[in-house]
């Protein structure tokens, strides 16, 4: 399990034909694009049966509220109180994989955020109301994606963190299972500072000195040491 989409990735009959009835019964349109990347709706029951028959997982915790973020919030996780997720992992001993990661932000210009989209008059109710139909893991959750234009395309950095074993923790117990989904929370928290202040070393981080670099030399322009060592 890796936390850090809302996506859990699944093979096999059984998965593919479960998704299939819940797509169904959520609603959701051209469900045959999430499905031919192995992906599952977003639930307990999901990651459990995943887990269950030895199925990796991807999953970002802070979901949609996280990936479309306002302005001013770029980096910052939106994850919920509860870490259910640690819970699903220790009933089945899966070891889970922290990891933290920047640059898609840096990678376009926000125009106008969720917030600011739906307080235009007419424009704003039109698009809530095309938006109702959708599934809601959590209900604060806004389906409204920003209106962003692209920029030159920033360097992405990615951080693996520890790996936690679950074989120790004891899924019943919920105050264990929840300072485990803290200190998840933390550092991941703490992965993302360090790289945003490893980025600030890079030289290459920029799209213009990163592809003269990779012209000339016919190699990816290096990385900072540091930041493969955090």
């Amino acid at each position: 399990t890796v936390p850090g989409s809302n996506v859990a990735a699944a093979s096999g009959a059984e998965e593919n034909q479960r998704l299939q009835s819940e797509n169904q019964s959520f609603g959701v349109r051209n469900a045959n694009l999430f499905t031919t990347f192995g992906a599952l709706p977003v639930s307990g029951r999901s990651l459990d049966s995943l887990l269950k028959y030895d199925k990796a997982a991807l999953l970002f915790p802070g979901g949609v509220r996280e990936v479309y973020h306002r302005k001013g919030e770029d980096y910052k996780i939106f994850w919920p109180e509860r870490g259910e997720f640690v819970r699903a992992a220790a009933k089945h001993n899966a070891t889970i994989v922290p990891f933290a990661a920047i640059g898609a932000s840096d990678s376009v210009e926000m125009i106008a955020d969720a917030g600011e989209i739906l307080s235009i008059p007419v424009l704003g109710n039109y698009v809530k109301g095309r938006t109702n139909f959708l599934p809601k893991a959590r209900g604060n959750e806004t389906f409204v994606p920003p209106i962003s234009v692209p920029r030159p395309p920033s360097r992405f950095y990615f951080l693996f963190l520890k790996p936690i074993s679950t074989e120790n923790i004891d899924y019943r117990d919920k105050e264990m299972c929840q300072e485990v989904y803290n200190q998840i929370r933390s550092d991941v928290e703490k992965g993302i500072d360090g790289l945003l202040e490893q980025r600030e070393q890079d030289p290459y981080r920029d799209f213009g000195p990163r592809i003269l670099y990779e012209r000339f030399n016919n190699r990816s322009a290096p990385a900072p040491m540091s930041t493969k060592q955090l």
